[in-house]
């Protein structure tokens, strides 16, 4: 579990701070905030090893590249560094090589376990690693890699395409393998220099798991049956129903003449020619799904642009959607659609905004408290207008349906003025009198 995450003056940010969610942190800005930056520092930690590209010194440098530090937090480790250097000299014996040596520190990421300090060397070529340092919070915490547990999903979804397959695993332990490794066929086409076999698409990937658990989870007269591939492919086909739009009407998985279909009610499809929004829905929940498999404890979900590939109503409904399905997982996602920014009611929403000197900083929205500068910060960084929250649109459906029930008078406005405050919602009373006007010109028409 992540808990906290703060950068100062590091590439475009100038301080971040953020506190993240048990369930569900939704992060949102503008092109160029730095939203999947954040997400990389994480991924890092759950083995997605990302390159940095190194940016050109605004201040004078030995090195034609610098790693993203301003000159500011270059000076402050400079002089921490000869005051280190100078205890050193008084000392007799050397002291063993310290990471602060040659690398500077710019921020760190609190997890359960652990504090993991943020590094970057200081002297680069074009492109540079990350380097992290553990601080235990506990004295006899033994080293236990990695420290954050989790998956990374990249922003962008690799499209269905028909690939054909021409043999199974047969051995049991290859299938389980085969689940886990969708995630890493992934991973090798998302980082640079990462080697990857170019015919194990993930298309193919996930069609010879699923076409593995129907061979061998149910069985025939001829081959055992293997109870557990057929929990997982059951387990998985429920988790579809509960996640794919219902009007689609997803029934069931078939495998029939070496292909996958989805049965719905409103048509059969090949898997490999889904759309994009469906195959999207699939990839997510797949990675999520074997994860759990592989997990015994709770983990983290990065999801980078969770909206992409997704219609407006899908964008509104995923997100909640996956906490429905796994609601003991802890979700960071970033966006840039208001409509997943307003899904989700119990969650920590954070906007990137840039400031007049183009550096970055951070808000916490509260769409409870400061609804009205929530939604103001939203237009600002987003550029577009803003919906309202889900929760909030079926408060004000509920309390509109009861006083117009009960007809327009002014002891019925009093009341419902004195309900809205109640609940936070009082700056949406001229929005609940058009729905009055609404419901009196359709009657009189």
């Amino acid at each position: 579990m992540i808990k906290k995450l703060y950068i100062s003056e590091w590439n475009q940010f100038k301080e971040i701070k953020i506190d993240f969610h048990t369930n569900v942190t939704i992060i949102t800005g503008a092109n160029g905030a730095g939203k999947s930056s954040i997400l990389r520092l994480i991924a890092n930690e759950l083995g997605w090893h990302y390159s940095e590209v190194a940016t050109l010194p605004e201040y004078i440098n030995n090195s034609k590249f610098v790693a993203g530090v301003s000159e500011k937090i270059l000076n402050k480790w400079q002089l921490n560094k000869l005051k280190v250097n100078k205890l050193r000299l008084n000392k007799s014996e050397p002291e063993d090589y310290n990471i602060n040596d040659d690398n500077i520190e710019f921020g760190y990421i609190e997890s359960s376990k652990a504090i993991l300090k943020l590094y970057v060397p200081k002297e680069v070529e074009a492109s540079y690693n990350i380097f992290t340092d553990y601080v235990y919070k506990e004295d006899d915490e033994t080293f236990d890699y990695p420290l954050i547990h989790g998956i990374n999903i990249a922003s962008h979804r690799d499209p269905y395409g028909y690939t054909k397959v021409n043999d199974i695993s047969l051995n049991p332990s290859e299938i389980d393998g085969l689940l886990s490794s969708y995630t890493e066929t992934i991973k090798g086409r998302r980082i640079n220099n990462t080697y990857y076999y170019q015919e194990n698409s993930p298309t193919y990937v996930i069609k010879k798991s699923l076409i593995s658990l129907a061979v061998f989870g149910e069985g025939n007269s001829s081959v055992s049956a293997n109870p557990k591939y057929l929990k997982w492919l059951s387990d998985f086909q429920d988790l579809l129903k509960s996640i794919i739009p219902e009007h689609i009407g997803f029934e069931r998985i078939i495998v029939k003449e070496g292909e996958v279909f989805l049965i719905t009610k409103t048509g059969n499809f090949l898997l490999d020619a889904l759309s994009g929004g469906l195959s999207a829905i699939i990839d997510l929940s797949w990675q999520i799904y074997v994860h759990t498999l592989n997990s015994e404890d709770c983990f983290v979900v990065l999801i980078d642009e969770i909206e992409n590939h997704l219609h407006p109503s899908l964008q509104r409904e995923i997100l909640p959607k996956l906490i429905g399905a796994f609601p003991d997982l802890q979700f960071i996602v970033t966006t840039h659609s208001p409509f997943v920014v307003n899904s989700v009611e119990d969650c920590n929403i954070y906007a990137l905004k840039f400031q007049d000197d183009n550096k970055v900083i951070v808000s916490k929205l509260d769409f409870e408290a400061q609804a009205k500068d929530a939604f103001k910060v939203l237009r600002d960084v987003l550029g577009v207008p803003v919906t309202f929250p889900v929760w909030i649109e079926e408060e004000l459906e509920m309390i509109t349906s009861k006083y117009l029930n009960e007809g327009l008078s002014k002891d019925n406005l009093e009341n419902m003025k004195d309900e809205l405050n109640q609940k936070n919602l009082n700056e949406y009373f001229p929005e609940m009198l058009s729905y009055f006007h609404e419901d009196n010109y359709d009657k009189n028409k």
